[in-house]
């Protein structure tokens, strides 16, 4: 119960602290592999303007 806004709560806090730091994978917003594969996509194109 209240998985989704925590998980939420954390990736804001990491995006604003460590701009450079992208986290990914399962337990944020993935129930399967493909899930996994947009959100690498997802991160790779955030840090592309940071670089």
């Amino acid at each position: 119960v209240g998985h989704i806004h925590e998980i939420k709560k954390i990736q804001e806090h990491i995006y604003r602290e460590y701009p450079h730091l992208q986290i990914t994978g399962a337990p944020f917003e993935a129930v399967g592999l493909p899930d996994c594969i947009r959100q690498a996509q997802d991160a790779v194109q955030r840090l592309i303007p940071r670089i």
